[in-house]
């Protein structure tokens, strides 16, 4: 199953656009928190869909991190596109957004 909660820290200002002038969807690259030290970096990119919107937009900014729940997948990147390699962009269409505070 591809459905889950992950912690994700805001790398980027997230930018609202809409579909049709009726469907709005927040989207902005995130990064999982390493808890070990580790040469490399997940950057995911996040979409944000219903009624999250108004709050991701005022209250979280970049540096910030949160809790989303949403389904995880698989996309192919532009560099792929352009080269024929098997590189992976991870995406999250996430559906519920709480504030995560240590």
């Amino acid at each position: 199953m591809n459905y889950g909660s992950f912690i994700i820290k805001i790398l980027e200002k997230p930018l609202q656009t809409a579909f049709n002038d009726e469907i709005y969807v927040i989207k902005f690259m995130g990064q999982y928190p390493t808890i070990a030290t580790k040469k490399f970096e997940t950057k995911v990119k996040i979409a944000i869909w219903r009624s999250s919107l108004d709050d991701l937009s005022t209250y979280f900014f970049v540096n910030d991190y949160i809790i989303i729940e949403g389904y995880i997948s698989f996309r192919d990147t532009d560099f792929n596109k352009k080269n024929s390699m098997n590189i992976k962009q991870i995406e999250i269409s996430a559906f519920r957004v709480y504030p995560f505070l240590f």
